[in-house]
């Protein structure tokens, strides 16, 4: 009930900052800058595309999805473990992680912000 209040409240705000065709990343992130779950702002959410900004703290705990993605790193650098595999990635950077695949950010800096895109 709790997290379902939060999510509530987030779609809420976003509503607030953000036009139905454009989206501020610095407005946004304001949404997500505090430690408090969720640790994602849901910005699209379609039967065939979803669209998130996702801000992990310290330990991304992700684990293998059912749909591919892309990650649009917008601020901050670190690793990316993929598939058995370690890179390095900055800001501007597009990662993918295909469906069903092992991947996660490691050595990561605080400030790293990332638009995901599942389709």
């Amino acid at each position: 009930m709790l997290l379902f209040m939060v999510i509530t409240s987030v779609k809420a705000q976003l509503a607030e900052v953000a036009q139905p065709d454009s989206f501020q990343l610095d407005s946004i992130i304001q949404l997500i800058d505090e430690p408090k779950e969720p640790r994602f702002i849901n910005i699209v959410d379609k039967e065939e595309i979803k669209i998130y900004l996702y801000h992990p703290d310290r330990i991304d705990m992700q684990k293998p999805h059912t749909k591919d993605e892309y990650y649009f790193v917008a601020t901050g650098s670190g690793k990316y473990f993929y598939d058995g595999r370690t890179i390095d990635f900055k800001q501007g950077d597009l990662l993918f992680a295909e469906a069903g695949k092992d991947h996660k950010f490691v050595d990561f800096t605080s400030d790293l912000f990332v638009w995901v895109i599942f389709y």
